[in-house]
């Protein structure tokens, strides 16, 4: 899909913070997704796979795509603040509200997997079914999940992740920071 063919974007208030959503297809069924690779409702429609993946998935739906606050197009949090998973549920369910995208199955995956799981178990009533892609209760190796990273590979990452973005490499602090090392 070319840029021009992007589909708009639409807004929806909770609170103080505006939700970017798109709502594309003209399936009877309604079908929410919660991106996780791309978190961006443009920036999702500029790769090529992802662009198919979500035509496909809106040739036999109505899909509603949804940028979590604090990304994509949504409104960004004040600095040192960051939603909680009852929030992004909150969020999620506001944005069906404003597609009229009730009931809907919900499509997630990786950490949205976390809002899906609770959206569905809080509210069976806004669900029809749950779909879910690669989803982990964790995202560190413990004896019960011995194929999840290592702290070391957490690190590794993260501090790779920082030199692209221009911030340089990791201090050695970063897992303390986001909240990882020393959870469990």
């Amino acid at each position: 899909m070319s840029a021009a063919l992007i589909p708009s974007v639409q807004y929806t208030k909770r609170g103080e913070f505006t939700l970017a959503y798109q709502a594309i297809g003209s399936g009877i069924k309604n079908l929410v997704y919660l991106p996780f690779e791309i978190p961006n409702l443009v920036g999702n429609w500029l790769f090529p796979e992802h662009s198919k993946f979500m035509e496909r998935l809106a040739s036999s739906s109505r899909l509603v795509i949804s940028d979590r606050r604090g990304m994509g197009c949504s409104d960004r949090m004040p600095p040192g603040q960051s939603p909680t998973l009852e929030d992004h549920v909150d969020d999620v369910l506001e944005v069906m509200n404003a597609a009229y995208a009730t009931p809907a199955t919900l499509l997630a995956g990786h950490e949205t997997a976390f809002i899906a799981m609770l959206a569905a178990a809080a509210h069976p009533d806004r669900f029809a079914a749950l779909i879910l892609w690669s989803p982990s209760p964790s995202w560190r190796r413990s004896d019960e999940l011995p194929w999840e990273a290592s702290d070391d590979e957490i690190e590794a990452s993260l501090g790779d992740h920082l030199e692209q973005v221009g911030r340089g490499p990791a201090d050695g602090h970063d897992l303390d920071r986001i909240g990882v090392r020393g959870a469990g």
